[in-house]
């Protein structure tokens, strides 16, 4: 099914693909996997991609990008960086710009992601009924903040993700 970004999330995306960044791409000079990563986390959650602090992107945010490229090619790895550097400094730019709430923004809440707000209804839903579900990412800043909204709708909850231990996650997994 299709969902609609929220507006403020349509803005950031819109105002992110006019970036430099996003040129460079059109004009294939500049990197399509960090451009297509940063429009994935921007509808993912935009908190994935902006800092807590008025749009600003975070040093991890960055390595992120950098690391989201392509890690079986010989490319400098100070290259990539600056490449991410660039698309972290174009979202943050765009960020500001955007109507996000920042107390919103930092929080992560649902209000903020139209993907979120889909997924905690279809949970408190779910739980209604008294089923369970399983939740899937790739990106664990996307499970952090589904974590932060299922914590805050008081829903119980066990994650795994590649921190978890082998002997932790056969637990979890036979607790669920």
């Amino acid at each position: 099914a299709w969902i609609p970004l929220e507006p403020a999330q349509c803005e950031l995306y819109t105002k992110f693909c006019a970036s430099k960044p996003v040129r460079d791409v059109v004009n294939k000079t500049g990197s399509a996997i960090t451009c297509m990563n940063v429009l994935k986390k921007i509808c993912d959650h935009p908190s994935t991609v902006c800092g807590t602090n008025d749009g600003d992107i975070d040093d991890t945010n960055v390595t992120d990008f950098a690391d989201d490229e392509n890690e079986n090619d010989d490319d400098d790895a100070g290259a990539r960086k600056s490449v991410a550097g660039e698309a972290a400094l174009a979202v943050s730019t765009a960020a500001r710009e955007c109507s996000f709430d920042p107390g919103a923004l930092a929080d992560a809440e649902a209000s903020c992601s139209s993907k979120t707000q889909f997924l905690m209804h279809m949970l408190e839903r779910f739980r209604t009924q008294g089923h369970r579900a399983l939740v899937f990412s790739q990106s664990q800043a996307t499970l952090d903040v589904i974590q932060r909204n299922v914590e805050r709708a008081g829903l119980s909850f066990l994650r795994v993700d590649g921190k978890v231990s082998a002997d932790e996650r056969h637990r979890r997994v036979t607790e669920l």
